[in-house]
C-alpha cells in the first residue's frame, strides 16, 4: 500500500498484495462476486486505483475475477484499466500490457462506468481513496472489493474515517477481518498490521430509471380535463366488458410514450449530427442508431404496426375474450392477426371486430357440432361396437344417429416404450430389446377432450350442467398419474382408453345426447321441418313413422315437443353463444 504522493518501493505505505491473499478473498467473497454470473455478465470492466506493481489487475486480467478452490474461473472476463501516481509504476504497468488511465485518484473524474474497483488504498489515508471509490459508482451503481487497514475502520476518530463508517453501515457492506494477510511466505513485504476486506453492492441511482418521456406524460394526464365516455366505451361497460377499455388505454400510454421518445430521438440525432459532424466526418459508423423490434431504422408506421399486433394477440388470447371458442374456432381469429395489425387498438374496432366474430362464431359452432357428430359417427362399426342406430329420414334412406355408448380412435394417448436389457459387462457389453412399457400421455388426451367437451358445452344448457375445462383437466390428469385410464367420470363423459388405440364413450346425459342427435339431424335435412313444431297426433302418417323410428317412441317425442327450449338451438341463439 502507498500514500498518494510520489513514493518509491521501500515506502511504509507500499505492500503489494500477495497471490495467496488474493485467493482467499476469492474464497471468503465467492458468493458476492458471483452476483456477475448471476446477472449473466461475463465480460465486465474494472478499475484497480493505486494499481502499484499491477499484482491484482494482472492476475484479473490473466485469471478471470476469482479462483476459488484452486480452481480458475475464466468466466467471468475482466478488461482492467489501471491508476497510479508513481511514474516508475505506470512504465511498469505498461509494460505489462495494463492500461494506466491516470496519476492521482483522488482526482480522477473518468466518464466510464466500471462493474467493479478493485482497491488495495494506502495504510494511511485508505478511507479518502474508499469514499472516493464509493462517489465513482454511486454515480451509475457498481461494485466495490477494498482491502483495507482494519484500524480505518475499527478507529474512526477522524471526520472523515466517521463519514467512511456511515456510510458503510448505509450501503449495508459485507467486511471480513484478516490478522495474517500479509505474513504469508508469497508476501514481497510483510506486515502484522491487522486487514479488514470490504465487498460494496452499489444499487444504481433512482434517477437512471426515471424517464423525462413519462414524467412528462403523467403531469399531462394529471392536468388532462376528463372528456365523456365515447359511444363506444359505453357501450363496452354496459356489455360488461370494462377490461378491454382498460387494455385499450394502456395501448394508448404505450404508444404515446414511444412516440415522445421517437421525437426526442429524433430531434437529438439532428442537433448531435450538426454540431459534432465536423470531428465524426471521417467515421463510417454511426454512434447511435435505433433499432425497433429487432428492426433498424426509424419508421413510425411500422412501429405502430408491431404494437398494434402485440395488442391484438393479447386480446385474442385472453381467457375473458375466446376462453370458450374451440382450438379450431381460435385459430381462425388468430389468423387474422396479420390482418389487424394495421386497424387501430381502439373501442370502435374492438366493437366491430366482435360483432363480425359472432357471426363467424355462430357459423363456427354450428361446423364444430356437426364435424364432431361426423367424428362419432364415423366409425359406425368399429371394434364390432354399434356407435350409431339407423333409421329412414326424411327423404332419404341413410339417416342415423348415435348411441349413448360409442367407440371412437384415440391414438396417442398410450405411449409405448421398449424395454432394454444389458447383456455381458464393460465395453463387450451389448443391449437387446424385450417387450414393451405402455405409459398414458396427458397432452393429446386433453387436447381433445377439451375440445369435445367445449363443442357439446354449446349444447349443454339447459339440459345438463356445462363441463368446466379447468376441472376436466384435473380430472384426467390425476387418474392418468396413477396409471388409470378405466372409468373417468366427467361431466359429459365416462371414458375408458385402449392401448390399441381407441376410446370407449358413454354420455352421461340422455338429454345433452338427445339434443346433439336432434341439432345434427335437422341441420341434415334427416328430419321432417315440423319436428318439434308440430304434435304428434296432427303429423301425416309419413312424418310419425320417420319421427317414432328416430325418438323410439310417441312418448319420448311429447317429451321434446314439451320442453322445446330445452331440445332445439335457432341461429339466433348461437349468435348469443359467439357473444
Amino acid at each position: 500500500m502507498k500514500d498518494i504522493t510520489t513514493y518509491t518501493e521501500n515506502d511504509n505505505q507500499f505492500y503489494p498484495t500477495p497471490a495467496s491473499f488474493m485467493e482467499r478473498i476469492g474464497n471468503d467473497f465467492y458468493s458476492e462476486i458471483k452476483c456477475f454470473e448471476k446477472e449473466c455478465r461475463y465480460d465486465i470492466r474494472v478499475l484497480e486505483p493505486s494499481a502499484g506493481k499491477g499484482d491484482i489487475a494482472q492476475r484479473l486480467a490473466k485469471d478471470g475475477l476469482y479462483r476459488v478452490r484452486g480452481l480458475y474461473r475464466d468466466s467471468i472476463r475482466c478488461h482492467v484499466e489501471c491508476v497510479e501516481i508513481d511514474k516508475t509504476l505506470q512504465a511498469t504497468l505498461r509494460g505489462m500490457d495494463l492500461p494506466v488511465v491516470h496519476d492521482d485518484f483522488l482526482s480522477f473524474n473518468p466518464y466510464t462506468m466500471y462493474d467493479l474497483i478493485y482497491m488495495n488504498p494506502p495504510f494511511e489515508n485508505g478511507e479518502l481513496h474508499l469514499l472516493k471509490a464509493i462517489s465513482l459508482q454511486e454515480r451509475y451503481g457498481g461494485r466495490i472489493l477494498c482491502i483495507l487497514n482494519a484500524e480505518t475502520i475499527k478507529n474512526p476518530y477522524t471526520r472523515k474515517r466517521m463519514e467512511l463508517v456511515k456510510r458503510l453501515d448505509e450501503l449495508n457492506a459485507v467486511i471480513r477481518y484478516y490478522r495474517d494477510a500479509f505474513l504469508a511466505e508469497d508476501c514481497e513485504r510483510k506486515t502484522a498490521v491487522e486487514t479488514a476486506v470490504i465487498w460494496i453492492d452499489i444499487p444504481a441511482p433512482e434517477h437512471l430509471f426515471n424517464s423525462k418521456v413519462f414524467e412528462s406524460l403523467d403531469k399531462a394526464r394529471e392536468i388532462r380535463i376528463e372528456t365523456e365516455q365515447t359511444a363506444e366505451q359505453k357501450e363496452l361497460i354496459r356489455m360488461g366488458l370494462d377490461w378491454m377499455t382498460a387494455i385499450v388505454a394502456q395501448y394508448n400510454e404505450h404508444v404515446e410514450s414511444a412516440l415522445a421518445f421517437f421525437k426526442e430521438y429524433a430531434a437529438f440525432e439532428n442537433t448531435y449530427n450538426t454540431r459534432f459532424s465536423q470531428i465524426e466526418k471521417d467515421t463510417y459508423v454511426k454512434p447511435f442508431e435505433l433499432k425497433v423490434y429487432d428492426e433498424r431504422g426509424f419508421d413510425i408506421n411500422r412501429y405502430l404496426q408491431n404494437t398494434r399486433r402485440l395488442y391484438w394477440k393479447a386480446l385474442f388470447d385472453n381467457p375473458n375474450f375466446s376462453g370458450r371458442a374451440t382450438s379450431k374456432l381460435r385459430n381462425e381469429l388468430s389468423s387474422r392477426l396479420d390482418e389487424m395489425s394495421h386497424y387501430d387498438f381502439n373501442e370502435h374496432n374492438i366493437l366491430v371486430l366482435m360483432e363480425e366474430n359472432m357471426k363467424a362464431t355462430a357459423r363456427g359452432i354450428e361446423e364444430e357440432i356437426l364435424s364432431l357428430f361426423d367424428r362419432f359417427t364415423k366409425h359406425a362399426q368399429y371394434d364390432g361396437c354399434d356407435n350409431i342406430h339407423y333409421y329412414n329420414g326424411w327423404k332419404t334412406n341413410s339417416a342415423h344417429k348415435l348411441n349413448s355408448k360409442i367407440v371412437i380412435p384415440f391414438y396417442g394417448v398410450w405411449k409405448s416404450e421398449p424395454n432394454y436389457v444389458f447383456h455381458g459387462s464393460g465395453y463387450g457389453g451389448y443391449c437387446t430389446r424385450k417387450g414393451y412399457t405402455y405409459k398414458l400421455d396427458l397432452r393429446e388426451a386433453i387436447y381433445t377432450l377439451t375440445d369435445m367437451s367445449k363443442t357439446l358445452n354449446y349444447l349443454a344448457k339447459g339440459v345438463c350442467g356445462l363441463e368446466n375445462i379447468d376441472l376436466l383437466e384435473g380430472i384426467i390428469s390425476r387418474n392418468f398419474e396413477r396409471g388409470n385410464a378405466k372409468n373417468i367420470t366427467t361431466e359429459h363423459f365416462v371414458l375408458t382408453f385402449y392401448k390399441k388405440g381407441t376410446c370407449h364413450l358413454k354420455f352421461r346425459s340422455q338429454e345433452l345426447l338427445d339434443k346433439f342427435n336432434l341439432f345434427a339431424s335437422q341441420r341434415k335435412g334427416w328430419l321432417p321441418p315440423s319436428y318439434g313444431k308440430k304434435a304428434y297426433d296432427e303429423m301425416d302418417e309419413e312424418e310419425k313413422t320417420i319421427v317414432k323410428e328416430f325418438s323410439g317412441s310417441e312418448e319420448q317425442y311429447n317429451k321434446i315437443f314439451r320442453n322445446q327450449q330445452n331440445y332445439f338451438v335457432e341461429s339466433r341463439e348461437l349468435l348469443q353463444i359467439g357473444s
